[in-house]
């Protein structure tokens, strides 16, 4: 929302009139990862020299997150995908992400959730086909898996997208990624018998 053009006081504006309107409502925002990238023990910059650099949104406009993240929401997450199998490996740049950017600034009671690309682009796939990025997306997934089990601020993921449309395949059609997180689920159903709420770990499948 605010990498595309929404402010940080008007988001917190926004979750505040949800939580207004729905108090007991469970509020989770997904967003991009460029509007966080702001050194959190550091002042927010007051002029973006380029749109697209770290602090500024979509637009070269300050993000100035000054206040950690909205605290009306629940949760977080942010969504990172690798497209490209000469990239370094995903899950620890984007768990570093989260320590360095989005942990520092949580309010008491926040969780985070993480979303695992699960996808095959139908075009544009660098140098990875789609068998390749199959077993990308599966061997993230199961990283993914071990980061939500082992980080008591990580609460859920959500694999993202199931469903195919226009640009992208989903996990649904892909059988090395949808075999991979029918295992996952299975794993987290088994974990969470009889986990007290608000410490579950939740997968959709």
């Amino acid at each position: 929302l605010m990498w595309n053009g929404l402010l940080y006081s008007e988001l917190v504006e926004w979750s505040n009139a949800i939580r207004w309107l729905f108090p007991d409502a469970w509020l989770w925002e997904n967003e991009a990862t460029p509007v966080f990238l702001c050194d959190p023990a550091q002042p927010p910059p007051t002029v973006c020299h380029a749109a697209h650099s770290g602090c500024c949104d979509l637009h070269g406009r300050p993000t100035n997150i000054t206040g950690g993240l909205p605290p009306a929401l629940n949760a977080l997450s942010i969504d990172k995908y690798d497209w490209d199998a000469h990239d370094p490996p995903l899950v620890p740049r984007v768990q570093a992400y989260y320590d360095a950017y989005l942990k520092p600034r949580m309010h008491p009671g926040q969780t985070l959730w993480l979303v695992p690309g699960a996808a095959v682009a139908k075009q544009d796939l660098h140098v990875c086909n789609a068998t390749c990025q199959q077993e990308h997306d599966a061997r993230d997934a199961w990283q993914y898996l071990n980061w939500t089990l082992s980080d008591p601020l990580v609460s859920g993921m959500v694999p993202w997208p199931w469903k195919s449309f226009s640009t992208y395949t989903g996990a649904s059609e892909l059988p090395i990624v949808r075999a991979a997180w029918q295992q996952i689920g299975q794993i987290v159903l088994a974990h969470n018998s009889g986990v007290t709420a608000g410490t579950l770990s939740y997968v959709t499948v």
